[in-house]
């Protein structure tokens, strides 16, 4: 087995592992995060086990969204302000970086795009 690494764009563990209870509680302890809680993705093609793990109620920024979805940090704002992504939360502002604010979104509103 490998050792897990974090997915450079979204931030989800990925490890080869050789069975999917392994990889629920291997990316326990590299997310911080209960094994219950994470959503655990395996591929298997014969010869690898390839698994993808991530925390659904991780609140991410606005920025690490647009990131991941390909878009401008605006859209990502007002789509949030619009209500496109469910539990979407707006943040305090740390300084005006974003005409139209900035926001915390849960990955697992990602999930259903």
């Amino acid at each position: 087995m490998a050792a897990p690494q974090r997915c450079p764009r979204c931030g989800a563990a990925v490890a080869a592992v050789s069975s999917p209870a392994e990889a629920r509680e291997l990316f326990a302890r590299l997310l911080g995060v209960p094994a219950q809680r994470l959503v655990v993705h395996v591929v298997d093609d014969g010869d690898t086990t390839i698994a993808v793990g991530w925390d659904p109620e991780e609140l991410l920024p606005t920025s690490r969204v647009a990131e991941i979805l390909g878009v401008t940090p605006g859209w990502v704002a007002h789509a949030a302000a619009a209500g496109y992504f469910p539990g979407a939360v707006r943040a305090e502002p740390t300084r005006r970086r974003y005409k139209r604010g900035r926001w915390l979104i849960p990955r697992r509103a990602l999930l259903r795009r």
